[in-house]
């Protein structure tokens, strides 16, 4: 998608030279990953699925009662929406930007990456004021595409998905500690918990188990959406298809090793 990016002040992104796995030195991708046939995968385990706040919904968050979702509104002033597990919206707060892409909690505040102008927002979840920000990986670039956001307890996680990159970063410079090349060019949702990063591509529909310590793939399965993008991650997984506005809880397995995974069977579905 083809944006305008603009910013208020100028930030600069750390340079960074982390050896990646697939093939890459210094922010360039090399193609020689392992690619994973969608047509060869077996479904994720659906345990249910309703209608989300609003349609275009990008990020995801769980906070611990209650999940999170952030609006792509280009040009509009959009929300973060507070919703039960039942799917019943209980409150809303104004969003920072025009186009949250991630959403993650860090146990008191909620971190938004506005995927317009290329930033990730500290914000209360009282009001939506905002307590910090810091420059995300596609910070600077003509057309931003960095999507998702995850806490790991430390450090917050995201992924540029034209480019099939997933980075781990400081909450309080943005600057990069890791980067791994991902299987696929579209990684849009990040998600952590169990140990692991669960990753959504929203061009194959694919949900990925990966390994936070060396960015190996545990598991990777064929969404339940066509568009997965938002992750979040507490007893199970939910995530969003971000054309459709709806949200689905995936009974997930968790691998944080290299234990092949088994994924269980579809527990129930409704609508």
């Amino acid at each position: 998608m083809k944006k305008i990016c603009i910013l208020l002040c100028v930030l600069a992104i750390p340079t960074f030279t982390t050896e990646i796995s697939g093939g890459m030195v210094g922010g360039k991708p090399g193609r020689d990953r392992e690619h994973h046939d969608p047509s060869a995968r077996d479904s994720c385990p659906l345990i249910n699925s309703c209608l989300g706040a609003v349609y275009f919904i990008g990020g995801l968050a769980w906070d611990g009662e209650y999940l999170w979702v952030g609006e792509f509104n280009y040009g509009g002033s959009p929300l973060l929406y507070q919703i039960n597990p039942d799917c019943g919206i209980v409150g809303s707060i104004p969003a920072p930007g025009e186009s949250i892409g991630g959403l993650a909690w860090d146990g008191s505040a909620l971190w938004c990456l506005d995927e317009d102008e290329a930033r990730i927002f500290q914000v209360s979840p009282a009001d939506g004021s905002i307590l910090h920000e810091i420059p995300s990986p596609s910070y600077g670039e003509e057309d931003p595409n960095d999507g998702g956001l995850a806490w790991d307890g430390s450090y917050l996680w995201t992924a540029t998905y034209t480019e099939g990159l997933i980075f781990q970063i400081d909450p309080g410079s943005g600057a990069i500690q890791r980067e791994y090349l991902m299987p696929t060019d579209n990684p849009s949702g990040v998600g952590y918990g169990g140990g692991v990063l669960v990753v959504s591509d929203s061009t194959a529909d694919l949900i990925y188990e990966v390994d936070p310590a060396n960015g190996d793939v545990l598991s990777v399965c064929t969404a339940p959406s066509t568009h997965p993008w938002g992750v979040a991650v507490f007893e199970d997984v939910w995530h969003t298809d971000g054309d459709t506005g709806r949200l689905y809880l995936l009974d997930f397995d968790f691998h944080p090793s290299t234990e092949s995974s088994t994924w269980s069977l579809i527990k129930a579905t409704y609508r």
